[in-house]
């Protein structure tokens, strides 16, 4: 997917953005983005305690399969001096409940943390959402939701300063080594095949 970009109507003007000199907020230009896409969760997972390892052309494959998401409309980067520092998209999905969800996210190197960009990151994503909620059905139910490690001290904290509660938890556990794996039978009516 590649688009060709109109580097003059891409910075987005962001009225409660902090003073910090050369910092822009932009549209996404297209597969030029990867790279920065990239460098910023490369950057943070040291920080963040995530076991990650990302490259542009994984980030090219999950592109390439967006779901209720416009990446042009949808991901915001943020730049210091020209520099990618963050950048944040949003997508939805309606549950069977009748329930919409509204997901989003927001990365951002940890030297750019704590300065107020990430928080409006996360109110820009939610008015990008609020917009897309407005062409959904008012009879469904309508929830923002993000997602966190523990480890991610800084989003975490800012999502729940921003009022987002838990909803619910997940564990990844390891083992040492597949050896000596206790035999525990299947329940009735279970089985494993080919």
């Amino acid at each position: 997917m590649s688009k060709q970009s109109n580097r003059q109507n891409d910075e987005i003007h962001v009225s409660d953005a902090p003073t910090i000199p050369g910092l822009t907020f932009r549209h996404y230009r297209g597969e030029v983005d990867f790279a920065a896409m990239v460098q910023v969760i490369e950057g943070s997972k040291a920080v963040d305690q995530i076991e990650r390892s990302i490259s542009v052309e994984d980030i090219k494959r999950s592109f390439a399969h967006l779901v209720n998401c416009d990446p042009y409309k949808d991901v915001l980067l943020v730049e210091i001096e020209g520099n990618p520092v963050g950048y944040s998209r949003v997508w939805w999905h309606k549950e069977q409940d009748n329930e919409l969800i509204y997901y989003h996210f927001a990365y951002l190197l940890p030297a750019w943390r704590g300065k107020g960009i990430r928080r409006v990151l996360l109110r820009k994503n939610e008015q990008r959402l609020r917009e897309i909620a407005a062409g959904h059905s008012i009879d469904d139910l309508h929830f923002f939701r993000a997602w966190a490690h523990d480890t991610e001290k800084d989003w975490k904290s800012l999502l729940i300063d921003e009022e987002y509660q838990p909803e619910r938890y997940f564990f990844e556990m390891v083992r040492p080594d597949l050896e000596k794996l206790p035999d525990i039978p299947l329940p009735d009516g279970l089985e494993i095949r080919p």
